[in-house]
């Protein structure tokens, strides 16, 4: 089973237009209830693999601020991932995607 978050409650992390989460909320908030939700959906036990392809359908998405930010923000995601036994994927088609 391959998981992947494409919404954030009714908010889309990888659309544009009216369902886009990035047009009128905080990209350090996004960022970290993502990759907390990554680490949850990790410890859920339900998924095989957890796919991880935001970049490549949205384009250039925001950065959180501060490398403080960066760092404590994927360590909820790489925790989770680090305490189960799904694999994760890792795709470089967000970087023709720009």
């Amino acid at each position: 089973m391959i998981g992947s978050i494409h919404f954030l409650r009714d908010a889309a992390i990888d659309m544009r237009g009216d369902w886009d989460i990035w047009r009128s909320a905080d990209p350090d908030k996004v960022w970290k209830r993502y990759f907390e939700t990554l680490g949850e959906a990790a410890r859920s036990g339900m998924f095989d693999i957890l796919a991880t392809r935001i970049s490549s359908r949205c384009g250039v998405l925001p950065r959180p601020c501060r490398t403080a930010t960066r760092v404590t923000t994927t360590s909820f995601a790489m925790e989770g991932i680090a305490e189960s036994d799904v694999a994760i994927e890792v795709s470089t088609a967000g970087l023709r995607s720009r």
